[in-house]
């Protein structure tokens, strides 16, 4: 088994056991790992802005061809997300995407 394959099947087993659902677009639905929201401060017009990131990991397989591109809303449980950051092309079987919370 290569790899790649034995990395998939072992995140799929962890997925099982400990991912979140992830609801992207319409009716698109997905299994990841979540990672615990952190605090970047970045300069704004009248000082300090404070963001909250995550990073969501999820099988491509999973995903599908096309995922979510920069600025797709991605909902975790209550809290809706905006993609900052998405995963290079590759053929390794894990996507790994930044986000940021949408404050009301």
């Amino acid at each position: 088994m290569a790899l790649p394959d034995e990395v998939s099947s072992d995140f799929r087993e962890i997925l099982a056991e400990r991912g979140t659902y992830v609801e992207w677009g319409a009716s698109q639905r997905f299994k990841a790992l979540v990672t615990t929201p952190g605090i970047d401060y970045g300069m704004a017009s009248g000082g300090w802005d404070a963001t909250s990131t995550i990073q969501v990991r999820a099988l491509r397989e999973d995903i599908g061809a096309v995922g979510p591109v920069r600025g797709a809303r991605l909902t975790i449980g209550r809290r809706t997300y905006k993609v900052t950051g998405m995963p290079p092309e590759s053929d390794w079987p894990i996507a790994i995407y930044t986000a940021e919370l949408i404050t009301p």
